[in-house]
Parts: structure tokens; C-alpha cells; sequence
């Protein structure tokens, strides 16, 4: 669940909030210092689910306005942080 809300861009704080898990523990996993190969996995699976539905969304857009937005889509999913 936490591999969830941070693809979605959520800070630790607010993920330990919603969820009611210790701070501490969410911390630690976005930082990569509890569980980093599961964490990793999920996250990856979530942030292509993401891409995945907003470029669906795309789809409505036409011409270069649709470019526009794939080209932010695809600049996000390269330069993603937490």
C-alpha cells in the first residue's frame, strides 16, 4: 500500500497518516532501508500503472496538445523521486 501512495507522489507523513502505520516504518521504506526489493518491485509496478492510465487519458486529446502531454507524461516517469 505504501509502494501505492508513493507512486502517486504522497509524502511519507501522509502515507502513515491514511494508513495509520508508524512513521518511522514508511520512512524507512521509501528511503529504501526496510524491504527494498519488494518495495522496488511494487513501486515500479505502480508508477507504470500510472503512466499506463494517464496516457490513456491522452487519448482525447488531439494533435499537439496530446503530444504535449505524452512527452510530460513520459519526462515524469524518467525523472521520478520521491
Amino acid at each position: 500500500m505504501v509502494a501505492l501512495y508513493a507512486a502517486n507522489k504522497i509524502r511519507p507523513p501522509r502515507i502513515a497518516f491514511r494508513e495509520g502505520i508508524d512513521i518511522a516504518f514508511v520512512e524507512a521504506l521509501v528511503a529504501g532501508e526496510e524491504e527494498q526489493d519488494r518495495f522496488n518491485y511494487w513501486l515500479d509496478h505502480y508508477r507504470k500503472e500510472r503512466r499506463r492510465e494517464r496516457l490513456q487519458k491522452t487519448r482525447k486529446l488531439v494533435g499537439s496538445a496530446r503530444f504535449e502531454q505524452e512527452s510530460r507524461i513520459e519526462r515524469e516517469l524518467k525523472n521520478d523521486t520521491l
